[in-house]
């Protein structure tokens, strides 16, 4: 590369990209050759994207190129790596598993990839590890028997409309879903092969070997001696009396050899991983480099572009982030690295919005307020849990971080009975209107600011609470100084539930997830339970049957005193008209056992509430705000929704704090 100086010619050296093996790539991670620092964010990737990946390998597809910084033994790396943990990439996905691999011991010469940790990741799960699915490990297979290549020029037209472009099929599987798949195994039916036997030691191919095409001539019948041997690994597998027990057919036997010599092809012949090494980088460098190229691939959030730069610059940052997220966690909840860098940003009294020209100096001002974060989230939390919100209850991460906001104000982390009362208040209220829903950030920016007293004029970079919070937290200072906030021509989301009016607005909510989060505030002590029970799922359920329009008409038919005239019943196939509100509307939803729920079907309640026990059933009605001493027949319908309606009036009235 030539650039011009006045009367001379600068010439810089452009530094080439280097190409390697999988099979090196997954040695040198094996061997902590090549690890992760620890601005790296955690895995995020899908099984579904793994196993594209793979595909894409098959297909020679393009993956995309990686960036790997080279670390050496020079001062500058020196000080890189006191100030810096380095870490070994994970082989075993666990979805809660908070942090990466273990920390790696400084080495005096490493890699450290900069850019491609989610592929190479997944390579190493896909070939060497497991992938957790709704709690089981899981383990990635190939299936032989598959077959989506065209087989003529207007086949292969005809493909690039369809949705499924791949030629080769991998999956996650289990143990037991492997059995099954070899036990019921007949003629043309799927042939599952782990992709993990490619790696057997007996079939590698030394690096030397394929060094450049004049070694790969001289070597050749060594290269396919190796592959062979793959090949009859691999068909003594599949033929094996515990595995398929089956004798392949030549037809059969040659499609398979197919896609398993593409599959061992990919592994130690091609050099597919193509990389451009840094090295001799400062440590700004590489957090510009590592923002800019996790930007043009799967994006970073604004709190993983903190919690990077973080942990880039604070040596135990990632490992202390991940003791408070677990001690949290204890608690039933799953929070996340996203929840602790919002709640920090909002304690800072910095930005909400972090973005790359503030990033550096929010995340060097973090450690040093750490003690505060740390016990003001955990006070947070505790009064939450204390007061029944439970994860379910939760439906936003964000409502939690403004009482760790009040608590890192405040020395005393305690809570009295007025606290509480005004904390539930204002859970109740922001959690059922989704206040903190599209626009977190800027929600959490605004309730600050209603805290808080305006010190722009003083030196302190930190805000000071309103002079009330000092007293106690209180909700209905914090909802009037919100809207006294509001600019004018900007629209305020309603912050407070305090009107009889809101309450009838409230019965009115149809079945969904408001109505769900309307009857778990209801209902705590329900929610906990199930919340706690892993095997048992709440689901919220029609107490009368929304498809039991027959019956609805029959009773109207029968009864002309029914304030709903015969006419509505038109209106309510279409989804429209007072009985399907009142069918579907909160005074006839309740929450119940899903595997219960399924057992309904068009059962009038009556009959259905049989399978319980009397005190079992007292303690739902109870519970649900149900009507005790009626019959809950179909005949009843109207008298009993009424009836729950006016007791949910009451209890919702009782929550808010509202008299008539």
């Amino acid at each position: 590369m030539s650039r011009i100086y006045k009367n001379k010619i600068s010439t810089t050296k452009l530094v080439e990209y280097k190409d390697s093996r999988i099979i090196d790539i997954i040695d040198d991670i094996a061997d902590d050759k090549l690890v992760l620092p620890s601005l790296q964010r955690k895995f995020v990737w899908k099984d579904s994207q793994i196993t594209d990946l793979f595909d894409s390998i098959m297909q020679s597809y393009p993956i995309g190129t990686f960036m790997f910084w080279k670390i050496g033994n020079s001062n500058d790396d020196k000080r890189i790596k006191n100030r810096m943990k380095f870490y070994k990439f994970i082989s075993e996905y666990k979805k809660n598993n908070l942090g990466g691999g273990k920390e790696v011991e400084n080495r005096e010469k490493m890699e450290c990839v900069v850019d491609g940790q989610q592929r190479l990741t997944s390579m190493l799960i896909g070939l060497v590890g497991n992938y957790e699915k709704h709690t089981v490990d899981c383990k990635m297979y190939i299936n032989l028997s598959f077959s989506n290549v065209p087989k003529s020029y207007e086949e292969e037209s005809s493909m690039e409309m369809k949705e499924d472009r791949r030629k080769f099929e991998f999956s996650f599987k289990t143990g037991n879903q492997i059995e099954n798949i070899v036990k019921n195994y007949s003629s043309r039916g799927e042939l599952w092969f782990p992709v993990n036997k490619v790696l057997n030691r007996d079939v590698r191919v030394r690096k030397n070997l394929i060094k450049n095409e004049n070694e790969i001539k001289k070597n050749e019948h060594k290269i396919l001696k190796k592959r062979q041997k793959f090949l009859d690994i691999s068909r003594i597998w599949i033929e094996k009396k515990d595995n398929y027990n089956i004798k392949l057919s030549q037809k059969e036997w040659i499609q398979c050899q197919k896609i398993l010599i593409q599959l061992w092809n990919k592994i130690y012949i091609d050099k597919i991983v193509s990389y451009f090494p840094l090295s001799k980088m400062l440590l700004p460098d590489i957090i510009e480099i590592f923002i800019r190229v996790n930007n043009s691939g799967t994006n970073l959030t604004r709190t993983e572009m903190l919690m990077s730069v973080v942990s880039s610059i604070w040596r135990d940052g990632r490992d202390k982030i991940d003791d408070l997220l677990q001690e949290i966690n204890k608690k039933g909840y799953e929070f996340d690295t996203d929840f602790i860098m919002r709640a920090s940003l909002v304690i800072l009294d910095v930005q909400v919005l972090v973005n790359t020209r503030n990033v550096l100096d929010i995340a060097t001002k973090l450690p040093k307020k750490w003690e505060t974060i740390s016990s003001s989230v955990k006070a947070a939390v505790d009064a939450t849990a204390s007061m029944g919100f439970s994860k379910s209850i939760l439906r936003s991460k964000n409502a939690i971080i403004p009482l760790a906001y009040y608590y890192s104000k405040i020395k005393d982390k305690s809570y009295d009975a007025k606290d509480e009362q005004q904390m539930k208040l204002y859970m109740h209220c922001v959690l059922i209107l989704g206040f903190y829903g599209n626009h977190g950030d800027t929600a959490l920016a605004d309730i600050r600011s209603a805290m808080t007293i305006n010190l722009s004029n003083k030196d302190s970079a930190e805000n000071e609470l309103r002079g009330i919070h000092k007293k106690g937290f209180n909700f209905i200072d914090i909802a009037s100084q919100y809207e006294k906030q509001v600019t004018e021509g900007k629209i305020a989301k309603t912050l407070i539930i305090n009107t009889t009016a809101q309450i009838n607005e409230l019965l009115d909510t149809s079945y969904g997830s408001k109505s769900f989060i309307i009857l778990a505030c209801m209902n705590k002590d329900l929610i906990i339970k199930y919340d706690k029970e892993r095997d048992i799922k709440i689901h919220q359920d029609h107490l009368y049957p929304k498809s039991a329009e027959e019956k609805y008409l029959e009773v109207l038919k029968n009864n002309s005193n029914l304030e709903i005239l015969m006419e509505d019943f038109d209106k309510y196939q279409q989804g429209d008209g007072e009985l399907y509100k009142m069918i579907n509307s909160l005074p006839n939803i309740h929450l119940f056992e899903a595997f219960k729920n399924r057992e309904k079907q068009n059962k009038e309640p009556q009959e259905f509430f049989n399978i319980l026990d009397q005190d079992t059933l007292d303690d739902h009605k109870l519970k649900n705000q149900i009507p005790k001493d009626m019959k809950l027949s179909f005949e009843n319908f109207n008298t009993v929704i009424k009836k729950r309606e006016e007791l949910m009036r009451a209890k919702l009235k009782r929550m808010f704090n509202i008299k008539d």
